[in-house]
């Protein structure tokens, strides 16, 4: 038996080192042989993935929805779509919305999605007579890693191959002390996501151009007029106006300022260069809880910016009648599209599938050990838990066998690991009386209420009936859901104190804002209490499993945890008979 185990491990071994030596071999690899539609799905499955640990529910990435562009030097899909081109007859403003141009501002990615949303399903008769151009997530290898730049550590809003590029681009980010998140790259236009903005502004030629960021809470206008005060054009004046406009509708959360040009950004690429008006968002916070009001606060003001006319017909861009600028542009990105040593860029085949060229074959080569020996220790690891339950089930025949009439049938017990966490009564007290306030509320209501973090972090004092004892949470006009308030829970709210300038039940008093982030005073208040493996996901699972121990029906535990299968909650059922016995 001890010889069939080294076999089969020496047997993946070298299936695992064939693997990867033939990843590394140059020409097509097996990425090849996917279709780009797989590809596609399986990118849109992840940000879906994603955007349920934001707590997005509303908004979704369907593959059908999006054109690709090209990809990224990972493989991801550069994505985009055109609203509003079919009708021959319409003569409206093109518009360019660009977000997630920065992988660690996901605020910015809600906006754009939430506007398609609105474009197909909610009020599609408010976007007849619109043309729009939507990239929703410009740096997909940002938005993933959580990081602003690419993963060739390159800043997708400093590489446009603008003018003064290759005089300043590398001085400009020496003088901000070589910021790793600004790094402009060896090359003006290297990557795929700067190659995607400039591919939509000349092939679409917008007469204006939103592109949406984070977190410094302003307007920027680039463009006709940006730093001229006197003597304006009809065309400055008009395009000044809309940004003074934007602002003025955004209900006080931008402040129109006049921020500098980058070398590579598109303001100076498209605003400066090209005189095509270019606002950028700057929201107040990158944090994904707060998505949601930013687009409630912004829709009007941007739907507004979307049908309003700079240059109305009686003014032309004069980017798009000047040739040598037009030539200039052209030239530049098929240099950069196209060349034949661009090892980062996805070739396309004959066949419809796709190729892809590793940037650095060595590097892949050097990772490709340690790999290997993970995934072999990761098998070894399954190996021994199968034979330790051969064993288990051995011993269950054996006993069996010796007097089936008085020993009943031994069942091994699923493994702990998989069962939800959750804490004795004790445990609570330890844990409740090791937060610090304001933490202390937050998690007394969760114990009592079973609410996940972003639901509790956005309650609103709206949502809390205390004399009629319960919560109510309405998920945009779907059921409501009900939870009711206990005596301690009564208790807790009650002592929290209220400003009325502040709609959130629990909020930084310093800023009037829900908190964003409480991971570490959570981690900080379990280590005093000593509490070992457990999350605060797991105040819920503890919240959950006390009901069904204290007899509450699980059709009801569904419903006040806002669970849509009763499946998800059957694994408290086991509880309930346990805690009896």
């Amino acid at each position: 038996m001890t010889t069939g185990r080294t076999k089969c491990r020496f047997t993946y071994f070298f299936l695992l080192s064939f693997i990867m030596v033939f990843f590394a071999l140059p020409g097509n690899t097996a990425m090849g042989s996917l279709p780009k539609e797989h590809i596609k799905r399986n990118f849109c499955d992840a940000v879906n993935y994603k955007f349920l640990q934001f707590g997005w529910n509303e908004i979704i990435c369907n593959q059908d929805r999006w054109t690709t562009f090209n990809y990224s030097s990972k493989g991801y899909p550069l994505l985009y779509q055109e609203f509003g081109f079919n009708d021959t007859n319409n003569n409206s403003p093109v518009n360019l919305l660009l977000c997630g141009v920065h992988g660690d501002e996901p605020s910015s990615i809600y906006i754009c999605f939430h506007l398609v949303r609105e474009i197909l399903f909610d009020n599609p008769q408010e976007f007849e007579d619109l043309r729009l151009v939507i990239a929703p997530i410009v740096n997909p290898e940002g938005f993933f890693a959580n990081t602003r730049h690419n993963a060739n550590g390159v800043d997708p809003n400093r590489n446009l191959p603008t003018r003064d590029w290759d005089q300043l681009a590398q001085k400009v980010w020496i003088e901000y002390k070589k910021d790793p998140r600004k790094y402009p790259g060896a090359k003006a236009g290297s990557e795929p996501e700067s190659r995607l903005q400039t591919y939509l502004v000349n092939k679409y030629r917008p007469d204006k151009i939103i592109t949406i960021h984070a977190p410094l809470g302003f307007l920027d206008f680039d463009g006709p007029g940006d730093q001229k005060y006197n003597n304006l054009i009809r065309v400055e004046q008009r395009a000044k106006f809309l940004g003074l406009n934007i602002e003025a509708n955004s209900n006080n959360l931008l402040k129109l300022v006049d921020f500098r040009f980058f070398p590579g950004s598109i303001g100076n690429y498209a605003g400066k260069e090209r005189k095509i008006p270019t606002y950028t968002v700057e929201l107040p916070s990158s944090d994904p809880a707060m998505a949601y009001d930013y687009w409630s606060e912004l829709r009007f003001a941007l739907l507004k910016a979307i049908s309003f006319k700079v240059y109305d017909g009686k003014d032309k861009n004069p980017f798009f009648r000047d040739e040598n600028l037009t030539h200039y542009a052209a030239s530049t990105e098929s240099a950069s599209i196209n060349a034949v040593d661009n090892n980062t860029e996805t070739e396309k085949s004959n066949v419809g599938m796709i190729s892809m060229n590793l940037k650095n074959r060595k590097h892949f080569l050097i990772l490709s050990g340690p790999l290997i020996c993970i995934v072999i220790f990761q098998l070894l690891i399954i190996q021994r838990k199968r034979s330790i339950k051969k064993r288990l089930h051995a011993d269950n025949n054996s006993i069996e066998s010796d007097d089936t009439g008085n020993v009943e049938k031994v069942h091994v017990l699923r493994d702990d690991s998989m069962m939800p966490r959750y804490l004795s009564k004790e445990e609570c007290e330890q844990l409740i009386n090791s937060c610090e306030p304001p933490l202390k509320s937050i998690v007394i209501t969760a114990l009592n209420t079973g609410m996940k973090k972003i639901e509790l972090l956005n309650l609103k004092w709206e949502n809390v009936d205390i004399d009629h004892g319960c919560i109510v949470l309405d998920k945009e006009g779907k059921s409501e859901r009900m939870i009711p308030i206990n005596d301690i829970l009564k208790y807790t709210l009650i002592n929290i104190s209220r400003r009325q300038d502040v709609p959130y039940v629990f909020y930084n008093n310093t800023t009037g804002k829900p908190y964003r982030n409480i991971s570490k005073s959570f981690a900080n208040a379990r280590r005093r209490s000593n509490i070992k493996n457990f999350h605060f996901r797991d105040l819920r699972h503890t919240f959950a499993s006390r009901l069904i121990m204290e007899g509450v029906e699980i059709n009801k535990v569904m419903k006040i945890l806002g669970h849509k299968s009763l499946k998800t909650t059957l694994k408290y059922a086991h509880l309930a008979s346990s805690h009896e016995d």
